[in-house]
């Protein structure tokens, strides 16, 4: 059903009111009664009017005056002024008109006359909202493929979401107000952004702050926030909202840039990585082959058949890695839940690691069962110990415990090493962290642990240790949310 049109009448003299109410209504109007002018100021701020009837004579503030007021308002510029009049003295018609009056009614008016003029008021002002609407559409659709090809041209030299941010800033400067010096930032409220902040200090008020969806695939996928010296209208609000799908393909694109330069990047990463981490115990096993051929009776030695044996099983480990990184970065690494006891798998790679490895230390702390995958599990601790024995230094000593603690297994690896320093534990379970000179290389060991504790619903973490070196800590939830 059509709402009703809303009709404001603005006179001083009740009678007069009441006679308007009743011709109106009786129309189909919805008619609004007022005595004077600051009253009908109050309406029109709080309530759409769709035209004002006024009388010229009022105390206080005259229908000039409210006509003037009215119209310095931009958002009643399309609202008919119809002014009611006794006199028809010309200057006091032509102070209206400047005023803004758009027609004038005698009294006393004829009633016909009046509800033609209504209507025929009411039809112009649809006329002029209606182009101004598309003229607004046309403003801002150009303001859209502006913005897009701007951008555009800014993505190949955009090196991070900052860098968007100024060109998207840059772009809407002219429209909006904003600069660079500006305040403004990229909140991801999504797990596909990373927040990037750009310009000065914040703003002092929130008057001063514009939020801006970005929608990526018709999903909201964060904010951008714009700041200015000056308040933003909510015209300016409605232009960055409606701007949300190109703003999105304009932060995906950029996504996607760096995406890809990041994924080739990584991809000459693991080669280097493989070429230096495979050398090592490569270089092992041909050192005891050679010993082999030389001495015959080196066959029967346990020592040399050891070494060969753990660089085999290094090489066999590490292929293992990238396989399970590769899976847990495509999102296809599957973790076979079943309850196992998380002491009973530490202790078989802690013996494992004994004869070969600096003394360990185990201390198992009561039931230890949770619902983990016990190979992924395995997989970690061996990296975990293994990372930390070759960090903590020759004749090292590393104490393993592990326990309950409400509803999570608490596995605890501490070395007495040189302590890490805290730019390097800040990359401690980065992918391929980067290596101080003469540093033995980590390789992808504690990164994929990381991937299995997260993979559980668990943390990792690394602190420094009272009395020198650091402790390792994982937790494991008895049994992981999903």
């Amino acid at each position: 059903m059509p709402t009703r049109r809303r009709i404001l009448v603005v006179d001083d003299l009740e009678l007069n009111r009441r006679l308007l109410q009743v011709i109106l209504h009786s129309r189909g109007y919805e008619v609004i009664e007022v005595d004077g002018g600051e009253a009908a100021l109050a309406t029109l701020a709080r309530e759409p009017i769709d035209l004002v009837l006024l009388d010229y004579r009022m105390p206080r503030m005259n229908g000039v005056e409210l006509c003037r007021r009215i119209r310095a308002d931009e958002a009643h510029r399309f609202v008919p002024l119809v002014m009611l009049t006794a006199t028809a003295e010309s200057i006091i018609r032509r102070e209206a008109r400047a005023a803004g009056a758009d027609d004038f009614l005698p009294k006393p008016f004829d009633v016909d006359e009046l509800v033609a003029r209504v209507r025929g008021l009411l039809v112009l002002r649809d006329h002029y909202v209606t182009s101004e609407v598309q003229r607004r559409a046309a403003e801002l659709e150009a303001r859209r493929w502006r913005l897009v090809s701007d951008v555009a041209s800014a993505v190949g030299q955009c090196r991070d979401h900052a860098g968007l941010l100024a060109a998207i800033v840059g772009a809407l400067g002219a429209d909006l107000g904003i600069d660079r010096a500006s305040y403004y930032e990229l909140r991801a409220d999504g797990p596909h952004l990373v927040a990037a902040v750009g310009g000065g200090a914040g703003p002092d008020a929130s008057a001063t702050e514009a939020i801006a969806p970005v929608v990526i695939g018709g999903r909201r996928r964060g904010v951008i926030v714009f700041g200015r010296a000056g308040a933003f209208g909510e015209a300016d609000r409605a232009t960055l909202d409606e701007l949300a799908v190109h703003l999105g393909n304009a932060v995906a694109s950029v996504c996607s840039q760096l995406d890809a330069v990041a994924l080739e990047a990584a991809r000459r990463e693991v080669f280097a990585v493989l070429v230096h981490d495979f050398k090592n115990p490569l270089t092992v096993i041909l050192a005891n082959l050679d010993s082999l051929d030389e001495d015959v009776a080196a066959r029967s030695d346990p020592e040399v058949m050891r070494d060969l044996r753990a660089a085999a099983t290094q090489l066999l480990d590490m292929t293992l890695d990238l396989l399970d990184v590769g899976s847990a970065e495509d999102g296809r690494l599957v973790v076979a839940a079943t309850p196992a006891d998380v002491g009973a798998l530490v202790a078989r790679e802690v013996a494992a690691q004994r004869p070969r490895r600096r003394p360990i230390a185990l201390e198992l702390g009561g039931d230890a069962t949770a619902t983990v995958d016990p190979r992924l599990v395995r997989r970690a601790i061996t990296n975990l110990l293994t990372s930390v024995q070759r960090r903590c230094g020759a004749g090292g000593r590393v104490e393993v415990t592990v326990a309950r603690d409400h509803d999570d297994i608490v596995v605890r690896v501490a070395d007495d090493g040189p302590g890490i320093a805290p730019e390097a534990m800040a990359r401690m379970f980065e992918k391929y962290p980067a290596q101080a000179p003469g540093e033995l290389s980590r390789g992808m060991g504690l990164y994929l642990c990381r991937l299995v504790i997260q993979a559980h619903r668990g943390t990792l973490s690394v602190a420094d240790r009272a009395g020198g070196g650091a402790v390792f800590e994982a937790r494991l939830p008895v049994t992981p949310t999903a």
